[in-house]
């Protein structure tokens, strides 16, 4: 009797310790939050005549799948665009994974949607991280003004990983060009389990862009932002947008969003 409630008692825990190492428990998925602001609506609606602004977030995620740590897109820490867009409530990118104990340098990868600057800004504080960008995009943002010391450790970086038009990371995570909002700008579709999430960058602002189908306003090329839009609107996406401000945490930075 007792060697048999012995051997239940062992399957149990070996039971507990698989679940904890699958299903949900392999995949973690954070919003992170480090600013505020009011920005003009005109930019995030298509065809929008106004000039009124709307609330605006500003945000980038971090997933942890099964120990690997990754980011997509990376925030920014530069005080003349802070001051430029008059950003509120402000807080450093990696200093919010610090306070909730990731270590910069414990980033493996890094995803940049596009390179605009609240997207690739503080890309140099994760410097062991693999570095994937789209090709056009990855040209294209050396033409761009301004933040040199970004352009620098690019250029010095042997762990910067180009693809053309679509690529594959780990066993659940494709990166594909869309080239709507700027020329290489990409989204990020991760599957787990019955669940697939959408990672679009600017190529959704507010949900209110799909969910009625609506462009965006500042946009590359609208045919191809309209193509990215309409998939969404008819699959069964968890789309995770980078500017729309969640009001169920609108005081936190660092949000679990999934599971």
């Amino acid at each position: 009797m007792i060697k048999k409630l012995f051997a239940i008692i062992l399957i149990v825990a070996a039971s507990i310790l698989y679940c904890s190492k699958s299903g949900d428990n392999e995949l973690q998925i954070y919003e992170i939050k480090y600013a505020d602001s009011m920005y003009p609506k005109k930019y995030i609606f298509h065809n929008y005549k106004g000039e009124d602004k709307i609330p605006f977030a500003w945000k980038f995620y971090y997933i942890n799948y099964k120990g690997i740590k990754i980011l997509v897109d990376t925030g920014f820490n530069n005080p003349n665009l802070i001051k430029l867009y008059n950003l509120q409530n402000f807080k450093d990118p990696a200093e919010i994974l610090k306070e909730n104990g990731i270590d910069p340098d414990e980033i493996t990868d890094i995803i940049i949607t596009h390179a605009h600057f609240d997207h690739i800004g503080s890309v140099h504080k994760f410097r062991q991280a693999n570095i994937y960008i789209q090709k056009d995009e990855f040209r294209q943002f050396f033409n761009l003004r301004g933040l040199l010391d970004i352009k620098d450790f690019l250029k010095k970086s042997n762990r910067v990983i180009t693809f053309q038009d679509s690529t594959q990371l780990y066993d659940n995570i494709s990166i594909e060009k869309v080239g709507g909002h700027s020329a290489g700008s990409s989204v990020v579709f991760l599957k787990h389990n019955d669940v697939e999430f959408c990672f679009p960058g600017d190529e959704v602002i507010y949900s209110k862009n799909v969910e009625e189908q609506i462009g965006i306003g500042a946009f590359y090329n609208h045919k191809n932002n309209m193509a990215i839009i309409k998939r969404l609107a008819e699959g069964n996406y968890r789309v995770m947008n980078f500017h729309e401000p969640d009001f169920n945490s609108f005081d936190k930075n660092f949000v679990r969003v999934y599971p």
